[in-house]
C-alpha cells in the first residue's frame, strides 16, 4: 500500500524541507561537544578547560534554549513563523564562525548559549509551521523531514569532528545554512496564522499554492476561519485566555508529560555524550569513528521513517519504538556488568537503540503533539511544551555526570530504559490516534465534540484523560 497523495504534494514538500533545514542548527549544536576531547588535546589554544566547564559546556546550550520557546511563541504571533525560522539562519552562521576562530573560553560559552537560543526558537517552531502547511494525507511523513536534516547535523558533525581540526569542524558547521538563507524567499507563510490575522486574501494565496492551482482552496479555507472564530485567538493574550479551557489545556499538559519521560529516556545523553559514553565503556575501538556509526544509523533509520510514518498507526509505532529502545539500553549495561562479549557488542546496541529511537520515539511523538495541541493555541502550547523539553534536557545534561560518578554508566542505562517503558505505557494509555486526521477534527480530540467523523479512534484514550460533564461544567461556569 502507497501513502495516498496530496494536491500539490511536491509543493508543500519544498517548502517543508526548507523550513526543516533549519533543523541542521540542532543536529550539528547537539554533537559539537564531540570535539571537545580535541579541544583539550590542542596545545595552540590553551584553554585550559576543567572537568567542571566541560559540563557546563555541554549543559549550556540546553540550559539557554529553555528561555526560548516563551519569547518565540509571542514572536511566532507577531512576526509569522515563517519569517522568524529565517531570521535565525544567519545569526547562527555567524556563532558558529567566531567560535571558531576566536581562541577565548568565553567566546565557546557564548557561543553556546547564543547557539541554545536559537535551537530552541527551530525546535518551537518548525513542528506547527509543517503541521499548518501540511495536508493530512502527509502531515507525518513531511513532518519527520525535520528529523532528517537533524541526523543529517549529527553525522556532518560526527564526520568532521573525526577527520579535521575542532575549529575547522566547527566552521563547516555554518557552510549548510547559507542554501537555507536564500530558499526562505520560496517559502509560503501559514495560511493558519493569515486568517487568524484577518489576511483571507494571503490565507487563500498561501494555500492555493500549497495544494496546486487546480484545488478548490474554499472549503479548506472555510473550515479554518470556523476553527478560528470557535476558539477565537489572534494574540498571545487570547491565547492564554484559551488555555484555560479543558480542550487545551489537557492536551497541552499531555505533551508536558510525554516530553519529560522522553528526554529522561536518555535521547538527548546519547547525542551530547557519544564521544564520551564509548570512552567510559572502555571500547577495544576508536571512539570517533563510533560516533560516525551512530551517526549514520541515526540518518537511515530516520529516512526510513519518513516512508512508515503514514502507513502505519502513531501509536503502535512510538509504543514498539519505546520497548525496544528499552530492551537496549537492558542489553548495554548488561554488557558492561558482564564483559562476556566482544566490546563492540556494546556499539551494536547503541546504534540499534539510536535506530529505534528514530523510527518512532525521537520522530512521531513530535508531530502527535503538534497535532492535538488546538490550532487557537497551538504556537503557545507547543511553545510551553518545548520549554518543558528543553528544561528536561538540561536537567539531564547536568545530572548525568553526577548519575555516572553516583551509581555507574550500567545503572544509569537501567534508570533510562525505565523511563521509555514508561513511555510506552503513556502512549498506549493516554494518546489518541491521529493518523489521517485533518487539525480542524483533532482541535475536538479533547473536547469529546467530533466533526465530520464517526471513528471512535479519534477518543480512543481520551475518556481516561476527563469526562464529558467535566467539560459541560466547565463551559456552564464560562459563559
Amino acid at each position: 500500500m502507497k501513502p495516498k497523495v496530496a494536491p500539490g504534494f511536491f509543493r508543500q514538500a519544498f517548502c517543508v524541507f526548507v523550513l526543516s533545514s533549519t533543523y541542521m542548527i540542532i543536529g550539528t549544536s547537539s554533537s559539537w561537544p564531540t570535539v571537545i576531547p580535541k579541544i583539550l588535546n590542542d596545545t595552540s589554544s590553551n584553554f585550559n578547560l576543567t572537568d567542571q566547564d566541560i559540563q557546563w559546556l555541554i549543559a549550556s546550550e540546553p540550559v539557554s534554549s529553555m528561555f526560548a520557546p516563551a519569547m518565540t511563541g509571542i514572536l511566532m504571533e507577531v512576526l509569522g513563523p515563517r519569517r522568524l525560522l529565517s531570521l535565525t539562519v544567519m545569526p547562527t552562521m555567524v556563532v558558529w564562525l567566531l567560535m571558531a576562530y576566536v581562541p577565548s573560553k568565553v567566546v565557546l560559552f557564548i557561543g553556546r548559549i547564543v547557539i541554545g537560543i536559537l535551537s530552541g526558537s527551530v525546535s518551537t517552531s518548525v513542528s506547527p509551521f509543517t503541521a499548518e502547511l501540511t495536508s493530512p494525507e502527509v502531515r507525518g511523513m513531511l513532518g519527520s523531514v525535520r528529523k532528517i536534516f537533524g541526523s543529517v547535523g549529527n553525522l556532518y558533525m560526527y564526520i568532521t569532528a573525526t577527520f579535521v581540526p575542532w575549529q575547522l569542524a566547527t566552521a563547516l558547521n555554518a557552510a549548510p545554512l547559507l542554501p537555507t538563507a536564500i530558499l526562505f524567499f520560496f517559502v509560503k507563510e501559514s495560511p493558519y496564522w493569515l486568517a487568524r490575522h484577518r489576511r483571507e486574501d494571503d490565507a487563500r494565496q498561501a494555500l492555493s499554492f500549497l495544494r496546486g492551482p487546480k484545488e478548490d482552496v474554499c472549503e479548506e479555507l472555510e473550515r479554518i476561519r470556523v476553527a478560528n472564530e470557535d476558539q477565537p485567538s489572534a494574540n498571545m493574550k487570547e491565547q492564554i485566555i484559551q488555555m484555560r479551557l479543558p480542550s487545551n489545556y489537557k492536551p497541552t499538559l499531555l505533551s508536558f508529560l510525554f516530553y519529560f519521560v522522553s528526554v529522561m529516556g536518555g535521547q538527548g545523553i546519547i547525542f551530547q555524550y557519544t564521544v564520551f559514553l564509548f570512552q567510559l565503556a572502555r571500547l577495544d575501538l576508536d571512539p570517533f569513528r563510533c560516533t560516525i556509526l551512530v551517526g549514520v544509523g541515526g540518518l537511515l533509520s530516520t529516512i526510513v521513517s519518513i516512508f512508515i510514518v503514514d502507513l502505519i498507526d502513531r501509536r503502535p509505532l512510538v509504543i514498539t519504538s519505546s520497548l525496544v529502545c528499552a530492551t537496549c539500553l537492558v542489553l548495554t549495561s548488561l554488557s558492561m556488568m558482564f564483559p562476556v562479549l566482544p566490546s563492540w557488542f556494546i556499539v551494536v546496541f547503541v546504534v540499534t537503540y539510536v535506530v529505534s529511537l528514530n523510527m518512532g520515539v525521537n520522530t512521531l511523538p513530535t508531530i502527535v503533539m503538534s497535532e492535538i495541541v488546538p490550532t487557537p493555541v497551538r504556537f503557545l502550547g507547543t511553545s510551553m511544551s518545548c520549554n518543558v523539553y528543553l528544561c528536561s534536557m538540561f536537567l539531564a545534561s547536568i545530572t548525568f555526570p553526577l548519575m555516572v560518578s553516583g551509581v555507574g554508566l550500567e545503572f544509569s542505562f537501567l534508570i533510562f530504559a525505565a523511563f521509555n517503558i514508561l513511555l510506552a505505557i503513556i502512549f498506549y494509555s493516554l494518546v489518541p490516534e491521529t493518523r489521517g486526521r485533518s487539525l480542524v477534527e483533532l482541535q475536538y480530540a479533547f473536547s469529546g465534540d467530533k466533526i465530520g467523523t464517526d471513528d471512535k479512534d479519534l477518543e480512543c484514550s481520551v475518556h481516561l484523560f476527563h469526562s464529558k460533564e467535566e467539560q459541560t461544567d466547565f463551559y456552564t461556569t464560562e459563559m
